[in-house]
């Protein structure tokens, strides 16, 4: 989950069943957020790939996740403000998810 390990607030985002975005925030003068896709694999939910600025409020990251490889290095994904990167991530998880999850697999 990025650099961060809690946060004031999180809800989820029903995709079907066995998959939900799961997404956290801070506010406050630097807004932080996490945006994870989680599917439900081998009995428990598990990130398949995070949206996130826990490293700094302007840098907004997307982790790949494998089941081999586990959480790969930072890839950036946007250049706009943490509401545009949000939205965004979102977005992204919703129209991508069925793919992101098979390649959890390799």
């Amino acid at each position: 989950m990025g650099g961060r390990e809690t946060y004031e607030k999180s809800f989820f985002i029903p995709m079907e069943p066995g998959v939900r975005i799961r997404y956290q925030s801070d506010r406050g003068r630097e807004p932080h957020y996490a945006v994870l896709l989680e599917a439900e694999l081998d009995g428990r939910w598990t990130t398949v790939r995070c949206w996130d600025n826990a490293d700094s409020v302007d840098e907004h990251h997307m982790h790949r996740y494998s089941e081999v490889e586990g959480k790969q290095p930072p890839e950036r994904f946007s250049h706009g403000t943490c509401n545009d990167a949000r939205k965004e991530a979102i977005e992204a998880a919703q129209a991508t998810y069925k793919a992101v999850i098979e390649s959890w697999h390799r």
